[in-house]
């Protein structure tokens, strides 16, 4: 398999899922999810829902979207390596002993997910 049907897969799969299945798998795994992330996944999901990111990934005009709304800014995670290597540096600082095989635990992720969350975090420097 691909590292690009690999993403696809996986895409197709989050596709499926509607907001109430994200903030249900939310909920199961916040006792599992570690300190350094538990309060950011929170706030990750309210701030930006997937009804959200549905609407202007609809849009034909993503920006036009986006000013139909009032909303200012780019809160998208795609391509934004340089702000997740910043964030990746706090929470070195936080939890110095923090390990992406911690993140991959507390969510559990197909193998298929989790070589694409893997290749992800070594971008950024989480191993």
């Amino acid at each position: 398999m691909t590292n690009k049907s690999i993403t696809n897969s996986f895409e197709t799969f989050l596709a499926s899922m509607s907001e109430s299945d994200w903030n249900s798998a939310i909920a199961a795994l916040l006792p599992s999810i570690h300190p350094v992330d538990r309060n950011a996944v929170q706030i990750w999901f309210r701030f930006y829902p997937l009804s959200l990111e549905q609407f202007l990934s609809a849009s034909e005009d993503r920006d036009e979207a986006k000013r139909s709304i009032a909303m200012q800014g780019d809160f998208g995670l795609a391509g934004r390596i340089d702000e997740a290597r910043v964030y990746r540096k706090k929470i070195g600082d936080r939890a110095d002993n923090y390990r992406l095989a911690d993140f991959l635990a507390a969510f559990r992720c197909s193998e298929d997910a989790a070589a694409v969350l893997t290749r992800g975090a070594h971008t950024i420097g989480l191993h």
